[in-house]
């Protein structure tokens, strides 16, 4: 685990209580360790930025000396064969006052995770045909920008692109916000008739907070291939 005393200090120029990702970055790492996407795309660069690209870093780290143990029984078959190169994309205009997206780029390589993020300054509601086509489908999606407008937008646009076999899509402030709340109501409606089989979805709050108190996940299954590896316990 990278993220150390050291690690919080060199990061804590980033932080903004008023953009409520304190506990959200943390999570976004473990996530990410947990579910291994080789593409990743952030819209909204600020402070959890590094926690993302941290993640990959100490990913490949664990993968590569996983490759060292390949007699392991617990290993799946044949996975680290496959090279695990992954990358994040990240899209701020840096048009919102309150955040540090302004800093990250240069915080980023600072701390030696250049290597792992690429930065785009463009409104994403205008970018998700000009996305390099090597990076599709994305593995993973963080989304913490705009109201409810770019909520909807959002989700139209890069739901396209979102791996179908289990990609990860998350979104920031779901909860509290009457607009958003909205929006994320019409999305369980859907998953609850007519896209049954093609999403799961699962929404946190963090109780002692009135804004930025919560995330929407959402898992893209419409093309999910279960794999059984044991019966029993």
């Amino acid at each position: 685990m990278a993220l150390d005393s050291e690690f919080f200090r060199q990061i804590e120029c980033l932080y903004n209580p008023k953009m409520g990702t304190e506990r959200m970055a943390p999570l976004l790492y473990s996530l990410i360790c947990f579910n291994r996407p080789r593409s990743l795309l952030e819209i909204g660069a600020g402070y959890t930025t590094p926690f993302m690209a941290q993640a990959l870093r100490d990913t490949v780290r664990d993968w590569q000396q996983e490759q060292q143990q390949s007699g392991n029984p617990n290993f799946v078959e044949g996975y680290h064969a496959r090279d695990y190169s992954p990358s994040l994309l990240c899209i701020d205009n840096q048009t919102d006052s309150r955040s540090t997206a302004a800093q990250v780029q240069a915080l980023v390589s600072d701390i030696g995770l250049a290597g792992f993020v690429e930065f785009v300054d463009a409104d994403f509601t205008q970018y998700r045909q000009q996305i390099d086509k090597s990076r599709l489908p994305f593995d993973f999606i963080w989304y913490d920008c705009g109201g409810m407008p770019e909520y909807y937008v959002f989700f139209q646009e890069y739901w396209q692109v979102l791996n179908p076999n289990g990609g990860l899509m998350l979104m920031h402030s779901t909860l509290t916000n009457l607009h958003i709340a909205t929006f994320i109501k019409s999305v369980k409606l859907a998953q609850a008739t007519t896209d049954f089989a093609n999403l799961e979805l699962l929404s946190m709050l963090e109780p002692h907070k009135k804004k930025q108190s919560s995330v929407t996940l959402i898992r893209k299954t419409s093309a999910h291939k279960e794999t059984i590896y044991s019966v029993g316990p």
